[in-house]
């Protein structure tokens, strides 16, 4: 069964949704970026995406490409923590 998976924007205030992107596969846990992109899981490894230029990207975590879907950015965005199998 194939699996396409929708990342969207909700303004909590107005109700208004815009669909940033779709992509085959499943991704979880998006987190905001200090820096205004977002940071999620897609198949054990970190991505981002930037909102303003829809530009994807992929975070090196090393050894560590089994990650779980619970990572958290430091308030700085300068670390984030993961766990990993």
């Amino acid at each position: 069964m194939k699996i396409i998976s929708v990342m969207e924007a909700f303004h909590v205030e107005t109700g208004a949704r815009r669909v940033l992107f779709e992509r085959e596969g499943r991704f979880e846990a998006p987190n905001w970026h200090p820096d205004g992109y977002l940071v999620y899981n897609m198949e054990g490894k970190l991505h981002t995406y930037h909102m303003d230029t829809g530009v994807h990207g992929v975070i090196d975590t090393g050894s560590a490409d089994h990650c779980n879907n619970d990572h958290v950015l430091s308030p700085n965005g300068r670390f984030v923590a993961i766990s990993h199998s």
